[in-house]
């Protein structure tokens, strides 16, 4: 039987209460409530503040390449997951907070990372706008754990301002971080050989992931640098991105693009540039040779936006562990999930 919508607000109210009055007793007496711990490894191009708390550590203006761990602590209603796969929305399972900020000797950094030789391949993630240091650290926690790469996934932190009012301001930074982006990925090569890491850009983060792996295929066509190159809600533009995308191809084994008809920001950001984004759904994406194109019109968006499903929905973080597993992609996109062009 499907939940009314209407009910949602209260149960996720109830949720919280339990969570915020009672969860150590709970978590005590019937272990409905978990606690977990998790290290996030990040690149940052922000501005270090050491006498800050540990997630306000990091701010928005731009600075020079720190590298380190962070560590979130999260608290969650473990019966609540099973619920949440039978409602329409996700109803936020608990909370994370960002407990510890760890600035690491840059050299000893990339050894630690290329030590796990047993581990999946690192995966270097690039966030969106309106993101901080601490959200970022917390959706990485979330993310990582969600595709099956638990201390793998490394946080590019570029020094969006984390206020939705600057999207402006947040454009001009992601393209003042392409020379630090271009620095990462050259060590990503040094420390795991061309190939032997993947790449994940998420809305606003996908411009300087699209210019800089350009650059990468223009230079070295021949040679690969990046395994997987994954492209989820993209604020980009479609056309700039069909024309740059011969030089993707050359840069990456694999170049793809998850794309939704619900997703509100690119909406938005369409009619503010004036052009199709290459996450929106359209005809835009029938014309991109050589890219998986992955199109979630008939599945249901479980956020308020559509824009964080890879955050919130199984299906997708499933196709996601599929895509960076590299298994075929005949075998990736089951309904409702399409595969456009196939």
């Amino acid at each position: 039987m499907t939940m009314p919508v209407r009910q949602l607000p209260l149960i996720s109210w109830l949720a919280w209460l339990l969570l915020a009055v009672g969860g150590s007793a709970v978590a005590n007496e019937s272990g409905l409530v978990e606690h977990t711990a998790s290290q996030v490894a990040y690149v940052s191009l922000r501005n270090l503040r050491p006498d800050r708390e540990p997630a306000d550590r990091y701010g928005g203006q731009r600075s020079e390449q720190r590298v380190g761990w962070c560590t979130t602590q999260g608290t969650h209603l473990s019966w609540l997951r099973d619920a949440n796969s039978a409602l329409p929305v996700a109803i936020p399972e608990g909370y994370t907070r960002v407990s510890g900020v760890t600035v690491q000797n840059a050299d000893a950094f990339w050894r630690e990372l290329a030590s796990e030789t047993t581990q999946a391949r690192p995966v270097l993630y690039l966030h969106g706008y309106n993101v901080g240091f601490a959200r970022g650290c917390r959706r990485v926690s979330q993310f990582q754990q969600a595709i099956n790469r638990d201390g793998r996934v490394i946080l590019f932190s570029w020094p969006s301002d984390g206020n939705p009012a600057r999207y402006t301001h947040d454009e001009a930074d992601i393209g003042w971080s392409e020379a630090g982006l271009a620095a990462v990925l050259e060590q990503l090569q040094q420390q795991f050989g061309p190939g032997g890491f993947d790449v994940i850009a998420h809305s606003l983060g996908s411009r300087a992931a699209l210019r800089v792996a350009a650059m990468l295929g223009a230079a070295n066509p021949a040679r690969p640098a990046i395994g997987q190159l994954l492209f989820i809600a993209s604020d980009v533009d479609a056309a700039l991105f069909r024309h740059n995308l011969p030089a993707l191809r050359a840069a990456a084994q694999r170049v793809s693009v998850i794309a939704n008809d619900q997703d509100l920001p690119l909406k938005l950001s369409r009619e503010l540039h004036g052009e199709a984004r290459l996450g929106e759904v359209g005809p835009h994406l029938d014309a991109l040779p050589g890219a998986d194109v992955y199109d979630l019109s008939a599945l249901g968006m479980r956020g308020s936006t559509g824009h964080l499903y890879h955050l919130n929905h199984p299906d997708v973080q499933a196709l996601i562990r599929s895509v960076l597993d590299g298994d075929p992609s005949a075998d990736i996109a089951r309904e409702p999930i399409r595969l456009r062009g196939r």
